[in-house]
């Protein structure tokens, strides 16, 4: 397993990718203005930037009256070889699922979310070409 992407919540997206590309200096690789997501080169894992509520759409939480009911500021990404394989090792473990396994072809990859101990959200990740 891979550390893939650390992925920054927000609720301003121009703000944030400004922030990283020209206070920071980062690179991007991409910025989809449309569907709010951003990626930035780093030496290491990709540091993405994504709309928060597009976020809680994803893993199927729904704004309530602008309080967000998903406080994440972040997610952590992980690349693995078998998604399938390690959602039914968790599923054993009685880990409990945000998300299911699901193809998400918009993103290019099969994914499912949990939460860790301290409710940090957690993203697993397997392209689709595989």
């Amino acid at each position: 397993m891979n550390l893939n992407y650390v992925r920054v919540l927000t609720d301003d997206f121009g703000e944030m990718v400004s922030f990283y590309r020209d206070t920071i200096g980062i690179e991007p690789r991409f910025v989809d203005e449309a569907n709010k997501y951003a990626e930035f080169n780093t030496e290491g894992a990709v540091l993405s930037i994504f709309d928060r509520q597009a976020m809680e759409r994803a893993i199927g939480i729904e704004d309530s009256g602008g309080m967000h009911e998903c406080f994440d500021r972040s997610v952590i990404i992980f690349r693995v070889e078998d998604i399938d394989a390690l959602s039914e090792t968790l599923r054993n473990k009685g880990v409990v699922f945000v998300t299911e396994p699901m193809d998400r072809p918009e993103w290019t990859i099969r994914t499912f979310h949990i939460r860790d101990p301290s409710g940090n959200l957690l993203e697993f990740n397997q392209p689709l070409n595989q």
